[in-house]
């Protein structure tokens, strides 16, 4: 039987009840975690050796040093969690306790290899086991969910550069919005880029795609004045952003699209290139809130494993001046491009820990390490369309180890039209 609900309540339904079950089973983790971190605690203080010293602690234990270190920073936490989650697994601490019979109370150790038995149990019975901890516990701890997406974010990141057999230091994407000559419409520059791009194997196939499928496309025009959707034989790169010499491509076009496939078959650091294109669009957003209310965004899709994407929104003083934007995570595997105003993209939406940064106003705020002369290109833009890049504030996303297949929004709500 299918149960079918509607946008609206679906959402609330679900994280009724997850919430719920989360809540039992967070109090249920707690109360093992801390029952093993106190009992651990006075084992610790039954070893004759200073606590302060992991090698001299475990000389006194007779282990190694990593496993004794890793124990005695997790007892210290104050949250339970976080210190079941710093300590070694089950096999860890039952090797500790065994060294531990030889100097401390018989009691102190028999309570804590039942705590360890005990919490093995409900995290094998609850969550399916030790290694899945970090994962649960995330939920409840925000230190602990950094360091677990990082983890697992880097680890993806090396699958993926394998398999593909490419990567890039960097993906970037700034969109700059500006008001224009009527004052009911916001023109918008797109400038976007990849640092540091290497092939990993010689065989591998690195190729970008024009734009042409959607009906608005055919408004964007690069910088040097070719539409977007169409650059022919030449892919649209702002050559003086890009690398000496300037990368080849071999175009194929099929339907209405050019693909550009990068020459070459060189490998490593030393054939590293990078790529820097942009465009403009004009009227491309509404000034004010239309009806029915749509948001506006920016949105930025890693294309390849790269370290870091970047995605700037960077607005004229004028252009939606009150409005707070909001950041929105997608799994786009699913479909191409996310869209915030869909009623039921909500479902793909994902949950992060990146923020929205405030850079401030003048463009000399928006530098940033991992792009060279990022002032520089937008203050070039900006001089082609005949825009000061003074009046200008600035909005950032910085991901490290982004995911290919999920997309950053920036997205914000326009204000209503000044009455007259």
């Amino acid at each position: 039987m299918v149960t079918r609900t509607s946008p609206r309540t679906a959402g609330k339904r679900a994280g009724t009840r997850d919430a719920s079950a989360a809540d039992s089973l967070d109090v249920r983790l707690k109360r093992g975690a801390k029952e093993l971190r106190d009992a651990l605690r006075e084992v610790i203080a039954d070893v004759p050796a200073r606590k302060t010293r992991p090698q001299e602690f475990a000389r006194a234990l007779k282990i190694h040093r990593n496993i004794t270190g890793r124990l005695l920073k997790a007892v210290e936490h104050r949250d339970p969690l976080a210190a079941i989650c710093e300590m070694p697994r089950a096999e860890g601490l039952r090797t500790i306790l065994k060294a531990a019979r030889l100097c401390a109370r018989k009691e102190s150790v028999e309570r804590a290899s039942r705590a360890v038995v005990e919490l093995e149990q409900l995290l094998e019975h609850e969550i399916g086991g030790w290694e899945v901890l970090h994962s649960v516990a995330s939920e409840w701890l925000p230190d602990a969910r950094k360091r677990f997406e990082m983890t697992h974010k880097q680890a993806v990141f090396k699958g993926m550069a394998n398999l593909r057999g490419c990567c890039a230091d960097t993906e970037f994407c700034a969109f700059v919005g500006y008001p224009d000559d009527t004052g009911e419409r916001v023109d918008a520059a797109l400038i976007a880029g990849t640092m540091g791009l290497r092939r990993l194997r010689p065989s591998a196939e690195i190729c970008y795609t024009s734009l042409g499928a959607a009906a608005d496309d055919s408004q964007r025009i690069s910088i040097q004045g070719v539409s977007a959707a169409n650059a022919g034989d030449h892919y649209p790169l702002l050559e003086q952003f890009s690398s000496t010499p300037l990368p080849e491509f071999q175009v194929v076009s099929f339907e209405d699209r050019d693909h550009y496939v990068l020459k070459g078959n060189g490998v490593g650091p030393r054939s590293a290139i990078d790529l820097v294109t942009a465009c403009t669009m004009s009227g491309r957003h509404p000034r004010y809130r239309t009806d029915p209310p749509r948001r506006i965004a920016a949105f930025g899709d890693p294309t390849l494993p790269c370290k870091s994407l970047i995605l700037d929104m960077l607005l004229h003083e004028d252009v939606w001046p009150d409005a707070t934007p909001e950041l929105i995570m997608y799994n786009t595997t699913r479909y191409e491009i996310a869209n915030p105003n869909s009623p039921t993209d909500h479902v793909y939406r994902l949950h992060v820990t990146e923020t929205i940064e405030y850079l401030g106003k003048g463009v000399a705020r928006f530098g940033v390490a991992e792009i060279g002369q990022y002032v520089e290109m937008i203050r070039h833009v900006c001089a082609k369309l005949g825009w000061d890049p003074e009046r200008l504030r600035g909005y950032r996303c910085h991901i490290r180890y982004p995911i290919v297949g999920a997309s950053a929004c920036i997205a914000f709500d326009p204000p209503p039209a000044p009455r007259s």
